[in-house]
């Protein structure tokens, strides 16, 4: 869980997935967040898509809605 405007140390997933789950409440009005993710290589070949990319929150860097999900 990650609060706040600090950023976060590195988030790695070591499987085929990761998700991020953003919440808000209605205490708090800020910019949201903004993102980059970068994949390594598969091991065992395959089909690989989007190997790095930017992710936002909605309407960022407008501020997010109270009480956001």
């Amino acid at each position: 869980r990650y609060c706040g405007t600090s950023l976060p140390h590195p988030i790695i997933s070591f499987g085929n997935a990761l998700t991020l789950r953003f919440v808000s409440d209605s205490s708090i009005v800020r910019e949201g967040f903004h993102a980059f993710y970068s994949a390594s290589t598969s091991a065992c070949g395959g089909t690989f898509n989007m190997a790095d990319g930017v992710f936002n929150s909605p309407d960022y860097p407008a501020q997010y809605h109270p009480n956001a999900e």
